[in-house]
């Protein structure tokens, strides 16, 4: 996200940690890949990684 602070534009970056329950990873990255990222687009989120 991008804001404004005295006139000059400055990046607002969030850390997110996330655990998975053992075998559930396949589901969390699929749930990332197939709806949240399409959902943060929308809303002008970017990802800087992951």
């Amino acid at each position: 996200m991008v804001v404004r602070v005295r006139g000059i534009k400055r990046m607002i970056y969030e850390l997110r940690i996330y655990h998975a329950m053992p075998g559930r990873l396949p589901a969390l990255i699929s749930r990332f890949q197939n709806h949240t990222l399409q959902i943060w687009k929308k809303h002008g989120i970017r990802q800087a990684g992951f």
